[in-house]
């Protein structure tokens, strides 16, 4: 039996294998203490990271489950935290029980700050774990070690929320070479603190890029925009010329944000500024160009609004293109 092309048929398969990319994947686990919220970020070459390997619960901790990713060891490690098992505990558990524990990639930090990880004999390099005052980051297939030691200093160095914290520690892993085979997803999770009025504590951030050519950069720009309709929403007054200042500290804050500047043209138009109100929804509509006109349930809002749409028409303003249906 000549076995010549059987061999050649497994050699042309090994080399093609070799040459896709693999799903390459670093993160960070960490606890705010003074706040009580525990948080996560991944960003990995494997599409949709966020649905399978982060992991926070509210008063218990967070959870990495990586590489050859088991995805029972987020929500089972969780589990084990909340009955008392410490980090170092838990790890020792879910790598006793696995089938292939060598292929996987762990890290988790508790309600005092502890942390714990795994790093499997077979996790490609580079890989390795970096512990942390009340944070840990993690990663495989990286471009050496200095990327988790970029995410380390990013996290101690930056100030501000946790989720701003996680975010640096991320953009820090990519400027310091990130994945060795690429980028595609990303993910941020942090944990509330407050239960509702259900007795349900909903996470303060979820946020995920499931498929994106920059997907850290992408996860940023949702992070501000989360941060910019949460100023919007929080304003109380009733007040109209309050609003208006309110919403163009906010939009001078966040000028990339389309939903401020076109929420700035409605309460401008509602004030008669018409000029100014045409302006704002430029802005909105050169960042958002298929933005549609609508008001709710209030007619004079959107007459008024009806009025602004028919002004920049007819202005004809560059870098817009307005021949679309309303």
């Amino acid at each position: 039996m000549n076995r010549l092309p059987l061999i050649s048929t497994l050699i042309f398969g090994f080399l093609l294998l070799s040459r896709l990319p693999l799903p390459a994947t670093f993160s960070i686990v960490a606890y705010d203490p003074e706040t009580g919220r525990f948080g996560a970020a991944v960003t990995s070459r494997a599409i949709a990271v966020g649905d399978r390997v982060p992991w926070v619960r509210s008063g218990v901790g967070a959870v990495c489950t990586q590489a050859s990713t088991n995805r029972s060891w987020g929500p089972r490690a969780l589990d084990l935290l909340e009955k008392g098992k410490t980090p170092e505990e838990v790890v020792a558990e879910l790598v006793k029980e696995d089938e292939r524990p060598d292929n996987r990639q762990l890290g988790l930090i508790d309600s005092q700050g502890r942390s714990a990880g795994w790093c499997g004999k077979w996790n490609p390099d580079y890989a390795g774990l970096k512990r942390g005052e009340n944070f840990q980051v993690q990663g495989n297939i990286l471009a050496g070690e200095q990327v988790l030691a970029a995410m380390a200093d990013a996290f101690t160095g930056t100030k501000g929320e946790l989720a701003a914290r996680l975010l640096a520690a991320l953009e820090a892993g990519m400027a310091a070479g990130g994945d060795s085979r690429g980028r595609q997803s990303a993910a941020l999770l942090v944990s509330g603190t407050e239960p509702d009025r259900y007795g349900y504590t909903h996470n303060l951030y979820d946020i995920r890029v499931d498929d994106h050519p920059y997907p850290v950069r992408e996860l940023r720009r949702l992070y501000r925009y989360k941060l910019a309709m949460d100023r919007v929403w929080s304003i109380k007054t009733e007040n109209l010329d309050e609003v208006i200042s309110e919403l163009k500290k906010i939009a001078a804050e966040y000028p990339e944000q389309a939903l401020v500047h076109y929420q700035l043209a409605c309460r401008l138009s509602l004030a008669g500024m018409i000029d100014e109100a045409v302006v704002a929804l430029a802005n909105c509509l050169r960042i958002h160009p298929t933005y549609r006109l609508g008001a709710g349930n209030s007619r004079k809002l959107e007459a008024r609004m009806q009025e602004v749409w028919d002004r920049l028409k007819s202005a004809r303003a560059p870098g817009l293109d307005l021949e679309r249906p309303e």
